[in-house]
């Protein structure tokens, strides 16, 4: 009913299901004649229930939980579960909150369901949690990351499908994100910063450019870069190299 009266365009209904509401969120947004777009989970996950055939094209999953809630393991559980049975799937903790609404992740949800819908911008991208770093290579951290990457972007790159893929699908490669959360994420634009970008003997965009938390050089990437090769540069330098099960 809502989607006729509110004239909701194709790809465009998003499901969020908080609590016993995640629990129940999978007879609405499996619906095979509503056509969602995105599932999210809030403090529950993914718990049965049959995904039709299409969602393995059109529809992302993603699970957010608080650290101390009860239902992180549900949650965390939902993008094994779902893998193999839509478009993408995600989780994302925050650290320290209980059985509530995770407030700090809805930057990320936001820039998230854009990417569902197809939307993209050079560098605008919740993939990561950035760092204002300025300096190539970036300043060893202090909070025990074991070394960094700079994506560089363009604002060129708009309508580079390639570019649009590796922002809003490669980056979301499940080892990309272990691997990844391990390091010191910065972003860097090209434009405005051209002998950064010569120095790093970067010839197109985008690229990934991996350093070790002394700051040595160990792997660059430009132009078509695919999951397994973003997973394996971040993996070079990560603390733990196994992924976890």
């Amino acid at each position: 009913d809502l989607v006729t009266r509110l004239r909701v365009g194709a790809g465009r209904l998003h499901g969020v299901g908080f609590s016993n509401g995640g629990w129940n969120l999978g007879s609405i947004v499996f619906d095979e004649d509503l056509h969602f777009a995105s599932a999210c989970w809030v403090a529950a996950g993914y718990n049965g229930g049959k995904v039709p055939k299409r969602a393995k094209k059109e529809m992302g999953a993603l699970a957010l939980v608080g650290g101390e809630d009860p239902n992180r393991g549900a949650a965390e559980g939902t993008p094994k579960l779902l893998g193999d049975k839509v478009r993408s799937a995600l989780a994302r903790v925050q650290p320290g909150l209980g059985h509530k609404w995770p407030r700090e992740l809805m930057p990320f949800y936001g820039w998230w369901v854009g990417v569902q819908e197809g939307r993209f911008t050079p560098g605008v991208t919740e993939a990561f949690d950035w760092d204002a770093a300025d300096t190539d290579p970036p300043p060893a951290a202090a909070d025990g990351k074991s070394g960094s990457f700079v994506y560089w972007y363009s604002s060129a790159d708009a309508d580079v499908e390639d570019a649009k893929t590796f922002q809003n699908v490669v980056m979301q490669d499940a080892a990309a994100q272990y691997f990844g959360a391990q390091l010191r994420a910065v972003k860097r634009e090209r434009e405005g910063n051209e002998e950064a970008f010569a120095a790093a003997k970067l010839k197109e965009t985008p690229a990934i450019v991996v350093y070790s938390a002394g700051g040595k050089l160990k792997k660059v990437l430009q132009g078509r870069i695919k999951a397994k090769s973003l997973a394996s540069a971040l993996r070079s330098v990560a603390r733990s190299r196994k992924l976890p099960r």
